[in-house]
């Protein structure tokens, strides 16, 4: 569901994603793109 919401706002879908949960209840996402032999971060 996050990917989506960032591919309407910025034109590109983060083929990769990881959440967290934190200690509030809330979540932290890492919307990232593996690019050769690093990952290329497109939000937190």
């Amino acid at each position: 569901m996050v990917q989506l919401y960032y591919f309407a706002h910025f034109g590109f879908y983060p083929p990769e994603a990881e959440a967290e949960k934190n200690k509030d209840g809330s979540f932290t996402v890492h919307l990232a793109e593996i690019v050769e032999d690093h990952t290329a971060t497109s939000a937190w």
